[in-house]
């Protein structure tokens, strides 16, 4: 289920969130399971709130400098 930071990307990142989601709603997950998936979800979600900031902060140095 987890892949490596290094291999990892927004739109990978995105794609796991999804099956996770589709997990949890599907009722394919234990109460176990469950846990563990909200924690790589919080991992993920980090890992793309992080790209989008670092991304906002390319475009507005971009907007300043036109």
């Amino acid at each position: 289920m987890a892949k490596k930071q290094s291999q990892l990307n927004y739109d990978t990142a995105l794609g796991e969130l999804q099956e996770i989601l589709n997990k949890i709603a599907g009722s394919e997950c234990s109460i176990e399971d469950i846990s563990i998936n909200i924690a790589r979800a919080k991992e993920l979600i980090l890992f793309c709130k992080t790209k989008l900031k670092g991304l906002e902060e390319q475009i507005n140095e971009f907007t300043i400098d036109q």
